[in-house]
C-alpha cells in the first residue's frame, strides 16, 4: 500500500555517496576544506602553543622542586651537623662528669683502704699483745 513512499526512500538510502564530501557536493568539499584549514591554521598551532606552555610549566615546577630539594638538603645538613655537635658536646660533658665521679670514688676508695689498713694494723697489734699476754701467763 505504501510501496510508492518506501521504495524511493530505500533507493535513496542505497545510493553510493561520495566519501570525501559526505554526499553534499561542492558544499561538502568546501566544508571539509574549511575544517581541515581550521585544523591546520588554527587548532594545531594553538595545540602546539598549549603543549609548549605545559612543558614550560612542567620544567618550571621541576626547577622549583629541585631548588626546594636543594635548600631542604642544605638545611638538613646544617641541622645534622648541629645535632652531631650537640651529641659530641654532651659526650664531653658526660665524660667529664664520669671522670670527676671516678676520681671522687677513687679518692673515697683510697681513704677507705687507709682506714681499713689502719684498722687491720690495730687488730694485728691487739692480737700480738693478746698473744704476748697469753704466753706470759
Amino acid at each position: 500500500m505504501y510501496d510508492w513512499v518506501a521504495m524511493p526512500l530505500v533507493l535513496w538510502a542505497a545510493e553510493v555517496t561520495e566519501a570525501l564530501s559526505g554526499g553534499s557536493g561542492w558544499f561538502g568539499a568546501g566544508l571539509l576544506g574549511l575544517v581541515l584549514g581550521w585544523l591546520l591554521l588554527r587548532h594545531l598551532p594553538a595545540k602546539d602553543a598549549q603543549l609548549e606552555w605545559l612543558i614550560a610549566g612542567h620544567a618550571k615546577e621541576r626547577d622549583d622542586r629541585d631548588k626546594i630539594r636543594a635548600q631542604t638538603e642544605k638545611e638538613q645538613r646544617a641541622e645534622y651537623k648541629e645535632t652531631i655537635q650537640t651529641v659530641v658536646n654532651h659526650c664531653h660533658v658526660e665524660m667529664e662528669r664520669l671522670d670527676a665521679g671516678e676520681e671522687r670514688r677513687h679518692a673515697e676508695m683510697q681513704a677507705s683502704f687507709r682506714e681499713l689498713s689502719a684498722a687491720i694494723a690495730e687488730m694485728r697489734k691487739a692480737v700480738a699483745e693478746d698473744r704476748d699476754a697469753r704466753r706470759k701467763a
